[in-house]
Order: structure tokens, then sequence, then C-alpha cells
């Protein structure tokens, strides 16, 4: 593409797209970059720097490697006039490792879209929020991080042939912070907007069924759990 075009693309892109026009910091990306599209970008060109055969980037076209040797094709949906709001940005954002899946970023006209892309079927399950590998690499766990849509926090079974839903709530606390797994079979998180509280998702049993997972909080001002 000639650098005039090129250029005229990108300003194409940043007048029309709120999801990249909205300047921010990003702690996993360079202070230069500013918006979720670049970082995504970036941190796709270093998952390919070390790991080249899970997926090639050619312009616009993200291909992520299958275990057949086939591959799925993502291409770029970018904007044609400042009306149009057809757009889908694709990105490889983040390798799964111990498992069959990636996941892919996607910026679409307003917020955020993710994928998690089975490397052996290339089916692709939409994920929306955050994720987090446990430390034995069996399950995934998911949560909103947008403040303006509804709250969930999910988990999947992944080392299986298909993802399984463990456990799903949908009356978190709007806006989730300092997710991390414990253990295998526990997840820890706070609410940004009660620093007070404390949440737990625990598995009673790690290998029994969906029902086995509990919601927990704790109050630090008043000490109690319910």
């Amino acid at each position: 593409m000639p650098k005039k075009q090129l250029h005229l693309s990108i300003g194409l892109l940043l007048a029309v797209v709120p999801a990249l026009a909205c300047a921010q910091h990003y702690p996993d990306c360079p202070a230069t970059i500013n918006n979720f599209h670049q970082c995504e970008r970036h941190k796709e060109a270093q998952i390919l720097k070390r790991e080249p055969a899970i997926a090639k980037r050619q312009g616009g076209r993200l291909t992520i490697a299958l275990e057949n040797g086939k591959g799925v094709v993502l291409v770029d949906r970018v904007p044609k006039g400042e009306d149009d709001s057809d757009v889908a940005l694709y990105s490889l954002s983040k390798i799964f490792y111990g498992t069959r899946y990636v996941e892919v970023s996607v910026t679409p006209y307003e917020g955020v879209e993710r994928y998690l892309v089975n490397r052996t079927t290339g089916e692709r399950t939409a994920v929306t929020g955050m994720t987090l590998l446990s430390p034995d690499a069996k399950r995934i766990v998911v949560w909103s991080d947008d403040v303006a849509s509804d709250s969930f926090l999910r988990v999947y079974r992944v080392d299986g042939p298909v993802l399984l839903v463990e456990f799903q709530a949908t009356n978190t606390p709007p806006s989730l912070q300092n997710v991390r797994w414990l253990t295998n079979s526990e997840v820890a998180f706070q609410d940004a907007e009660n620093q007070d509280a404390d949440f737990r998702l625990t598995a009673a049993r790690i290998a029994g069924p969906p029902t086995g997972w509990r919601l927990t909080s704790t109050s630090r001002a008043h000490g109690g759990r319910r």
C-alpha cells in the first residue's frame, strides 16, 4: 500500500472507530501506545516472534495454524467511509500453553470482543471478557472488563475435546480487579468500587460437576463471609 494511502487509512480508522480514538495507557504495552488495537497488535508481534508456527500475519490477514495443517483465516474489515461501522480488526492476543486454545481479540466499531480458538477443530467461542488460565492449564476464568456492560464471571474447563462451562454468575460487581488463581480450584478477586470486599470462587470438588463451585465474599469492615 502506498505511504499516502496508508496514512489516509489510519486517519480514517481513528476518525470513525471509537475504540481506536480513545487514548489511554495500557500496562502491557509501551507508553507510546495509547489505544487498544495498537496494544493488541504489539502483543501479537511479540507472540509471533516467540511462536512463529502458531500463526501468520499478512497485512490485514491473520491465519491461526491448526494441528491438521489447515488454518483459521481472519481478515480485517476496515471502514470504507466515515459512516461505515462494519469494523473488525483481529489480533492474536494470547496463547494458553498446555491447552488447545489461543485467544484472538477483535476491535469492532465500539467496545472489545474476544474469542477462544481451538487449534484442533478451528472452532471459535466468544468469551467477551478478560481471561486467565489456571496453573494446571485445565480451566480458564473469564470476567467482564467493561463497566458499561453487564457484569459476569465464568469458568471454562479446557482440557477436554470441547469447552465446558463449569460456573457462571451474572450478579458479580460491575468492576472486577486483581483477578487471580490462588490454586487450581480457587479464584480470588476484588470489587474496584468497594475495596472493603474480597471475593472467592471455590470448587468444592475440583473434578466434580459445575455445581461444585461456590462464590462467597468477605467484608473487611465486618470480618464476615457470606
